[in-house]
């Protein structure tokens, strides 16, 4: 069964969307209790007792009062997306899920085997419990740091800009597949030999982009006291004989947010990949200051002419004592 509450998004361009406006939150309020009365009906079934449902409630996009929605911004992306069954893991979703993840975790619960050829995107989520991984010495603390939990898209043409799973992603950078149409990173030419199907890659837009992602380090709070060190690793690149570039940078910080230190690699120019596509392996080492709680990884893909082509691959951020 799916419903559909349209009236939310007409209030929201009328009067504006957020708790601000009186309108809006009536609207959502009713909406709310359409919602309950939807899930008192189900409770109330004879059969309930014997039958198995999956309830989820999600949304297509949000918005702000300015813009409305449809712009590339975390405001018009960000989505609440609940789930409610008897096989359902109580807690958090991690990492946030997406949109397209519903279709999936629906023909999940009905027991549907997806098949590779309906090449349907998301991945099933929650029914088992999930949490952002701890930080362990000795493993790559980058999560998705080979653009490979989900699959790629097929260069910038005609295909969306999804958000990239367990990064903040506020603007373009995208994930793309090796091989594809318009010259991009080939499987066989210059890269990571263990290169999976994807790559990060700026975007289809003639601006600078980037993507970050917070670590939680204060498990190895000993380690790094008694004096810890890190090895930044990736494969960086771009397009023939365009500058866009690509750099990974990690930021030390303290338990409030002080930063204590940074680090980084790249970027890898032109020049340096001899006006040739492809990425080339940057490793940089250091000392972790002591103190340090949390660090920020980020990719900065940093444009430079036609479409913003600063490429990544195969991030790593390891510490070890």
């Amino acid at each position: 069964l799916v419903m559909m509450f349209a009236e939310l998004d007409g209030v929201g361009h009328e009067s504006g969307y957020g708790a601000e406006y009186a309108t809006y939150q009536a609207m959502l309020a009713k909406i709310d209790n359409q919602i309950g009365q939807i899930v008192q009906a189900i409770e109330a079934r004879p059969s309930y007792p014997d039958e198995d449902w999956l309830v989820i409630v999600s949304t297509d996009h949000s918005g702000n009062p300015e813009l409305h929605h449809g712009a590339n911004i975390p405001e018009h992306r960000l989505i609440p997306f609940i789930m409610s069954a008897p096989s359902v893991a109580a807690g958090e979703i991690w990492p946030p899920p997406q949109t397209v993840d519903i279709v999936p975790t629906a023909l999940y619960h009905l027991g549907v085997q997806i098949e590779e050829s309906w090449n349907i995107d998301g991945v099933v989520v929650g029914f088992e419990p999930t949490s952002p991984p701890v930080a362990q010495l000795g493993e790559n603390l980058i999560f998705n740091g080979d653009a490979e939990y989900e699959r790629g898209y097929d260069g910038y043409d005609s295909v969306p800009d999804a958000w990239i799973p367990g990064w903040y992603d506020p603007g373009y950078l995208t994930v793309v597949q090796y091989d594809s149409p318009g010259g991009y990173p080939s499987a066989s030419g210059p890269g990571p030999g263990n290169r999976g199907a994807n790559f990060f890659a700026g975007g289809s837009t003639d601006s600078d982009t980037y993507a970050s992602w917070d670590i939680d380090v204060s498990s190895l709070a000993t380690a790094i006291d008694a004096g810890a060190t890190w090895t930044l690793t990736g494969w960086l690149g771009g397009y023939v004989g365009q500058d866009d570039r690509a750099s990974l940078t990690a930021v030390f910080m303290d338990d409030l947010g002080s930063v204590l230190d940074n680090a980084s690699i790249g970027p890898v120019t032109a020049a340096e990949r001899n006006y040739i596509t492809g990425l080339m392996e940057q490793t940089a080492t250091g000392s972790v200051p002591m103190e340090t709680r949390k660090i920020s990884v980020r990719i900065d893909s940093t444009w430079a002419s036609g479409y913003n082509d600063g490429y990544a691959d195969n991030l790593s951020l390891v510490l070890t004592a």
